[in-house]
């Protein structure tokens, strides 16, 4: 779940890390989010590029190979989808400071 903990500004927020209570909350809900993503219907495109040559964060590239299994991507759809978890993670923020 490194790319979820990357879009979670640490700095600001390491006491949550001391909390197993969060670290459950958390790791369920990177869970579920990694399963939601995995269930879409991905589109895939003959013509996309290989996922890992993207000019992206490589984290990015390999939560969306690995934990995805997603080979083949163009960069926006690529982007959507990170777009999509920074929105999941902000309301996760937002539900946990609350």
């Amino acid at each position: 779940m490194p790319i979820f903990l990357n879009n979670l500004s640490i700095k600001n927020n390491l006491y949550l890390l001391k909390d197993k209570s969060f670290g459950d909350h958390f790791l369920a809900f990177a869970t579920r989010l990694t399963e939601k993503l995995k269930n879409r219907q991905q589109i895939k495109s003959k013509d996309a590029p290989f996922t890992h040559l993207l000019e992206l964060d490589l984290k990015w590239l390999d939560f969306l190979r690995l934990a995805l299994g997603i080979r083949k991507i163009n960069k926006v759809e690529a982007l959507e989808l990170q777009e999509e978890v920074a929105l999941d993670i902000d309301h996760f923020q937002a539900l946990s400071k609350g």
